[in-house]
């Protein structure tokens, strides 16, 4: 066999091996997305069929500022964050892990009850990609797993590249919701005053 075949056919396998690649590193994605929006689906429908029926929550004295958790498939989940203008409805993670975040938003830190609630997340299709298009003005809600529904109205979206604890607790918000934003090295940050 000639020199320039055997160099034809290796960079003929290379190349399908690329393309294979690619394709691999287009659609894993596109159904890791499909599986995690499925799944949250199903925790949220879990949620509602074992929480009270849903009531506005009101501002109380409340001495207790820890958010109750629920715990679905081994998982404790502290909220449920819904946007009722993309028909937005997700768990939220009862503590920060970075690992999970992909999956579904994670308190960050704070309490619903105390106004200071920071809820982190992704911005892929199902999770908080609605950041990119939220408007002033767009209503918010939390539920926590008493079933007491929490009532926010966005006051502003920015970008930056400071999402440090001092940062986010310093900003003027009764609810605050950050995202990196994929293929950037900024974060959306979303500050929400309750109704």
């Amino acid at each position: 066999m000639k020199k320039s075949t055997k160099i034809t056919r290796l960079l003929l396998i290379v190349g399908i091996i690329l393309i294979g690649a690619a394709v691999l590193m287009t659609v894993l994605p596109m159904i890791s997305e499909k599986t995690a929006v499925a799944k949250n689906k199903e925790i949220i429908s879990e949620i509602y069929s074992i929480i009270p029926e849903v009531s506005a929550g009101t501002v109380d004295d409340r001495v207790d500022m820890d958010m109750p958790s629920l715990e679905i498939d081994g998982e404790d989940f502290v909220a449920i964050l819904g946007v009722p203008k993309f028909g937005v409805e997700l768990p939220v993670y009862g503590e920060w892990d970075k690992s999970k975040v992909s999956r579904f938003p994670c308190r960050y830190t704070g309490s619903i009850y105390d106004k200071s609630l920071i809820i982190g997340g992704s911005d892929a299709k199902g999770q908080l990609d609605f950041s990119k298009i939220v408007s002033i003005g767009d209503s918010v809600f939390v539920t926590d797993m008493t079933g007491k529904r929490y009532s926010y109205t966005v006051t502003w979206v920015q970008s930056t590249d400071d999402v440090s604890s001092d940062a986010l607790m310093g900003m003027e918000a009764d609810l605050l919701l950050f995202t990196k934003n994929s293929g950037s090295l900024d974060y959306t940050v979303i500050t929400c005053m309750r109704k």
